[in-house]
């Protein structure tokens, strides 16, 4: 991304004198972002549905219809859990 940027401001002559600080920012904000990004496409991840144990997140599956197969989103959200027991232990 820096590269990309830096890149950028070289074919449009600006100042890349900031860019190191900007990607250190930014990288000190996505940090935790990845950890769990990370936490929740591991196998072991805690992840329960609020109110149904047992139940884990699936990849909606395609519906036929006249037109072919269509995805159609959910009539409501879905919350989950994650990492409940972890965290208790953590914290």
């Amino acid at each position: 991304m820096v590269d990309g940027a830096r890149e950028h401001c070289l074919q449009n002559n600006l100042s890349t004198e900031e860019l190191k600080d900007d990607a250190e920012e930014i990288a000190t904000a996505l940090a935790p972002l990845v950890s769990m990004l990370l936490y929740l496409c591991s196998e072991t991840a805690e992840i329960e549905h609020e109110h149904i144990p047992g139940l884990r997140p699936t990849n909606p599956q395609p519906k036929k219809t006249r037109h072919g197969l269509k995805l159609f989103p959910p009539a409501q959200p879905t919350f989950w859990r994650v990492g409940k027991t972890s965290g208790m232990l953590l914290g």
